[in-house]
């Protein structure tokens, strides 16, 4: 190789390092999808995290999450949008801030979302008393409906 390609070739190899070494220390996710009804109604716009229960010390770190669509349907995300949840038990936590009528949930910023009141009373924010669990197991996973009351 020429002398004055030496250095180019050298930033491209330490970037391509770079890029490569970045996802190898998350942890495995897999798929993950549900739905959350209240009184067999789908509740639009419910924000959902789940707590993990044991595991490692990389997964205590995590908190996958996420937020329902008008059928009440999500799917959850640890890295990146939609990407699933690592394997193993949680406890979930769910509140419900649905927009004002006449606004939808783009309207409005996550701080102004998070100051409406919580439909839900604040039953199911606590991962440790809402009752909420869930499993999340290699391969996909349809975790069943959380029916609240």
């Amino acid at each position: 190789m020429p002398a004055r390609h030496r250095p180019a070739a050298a930033l491209l190899l330490g970037a391509a390092l770079l890029l490569g070494c970045g996802p190898s220390d998350r942890l495995p996710v897999f798929p993950a999808r549900g739905v959350v009804l209240v009184n067999g109604q789908p509740a639009v716009n419910a924000y959902l995290v789940f707590y993990p229960q044991g595991g490692g010390e990389q997964l205590q770190r995590l908190n996958p999450r996420a937020r329902t669509g008008p059928d009440g349907r999500f799917t959850l995300m640890t890295y990146l949008h939609g990407d699933g949840a690592p394997e193993g038990e949680y406890r979930v936590s769910i509140v419900w801030h649905p927009p004002p009528p006449g606004l939808t949930v783009e309207d409005l910023h996550s701080s102004e979302l998070a100051a409406l009141p919580d439909r839900l009373n604040g039953r199911y924010e606590d991962p440790t008393q809402s009752g909420l669990s869930a499993t999340i197991r290699a391969g996909d996973n349809e975790i069943p409906p959380f029916d609240l009351r």
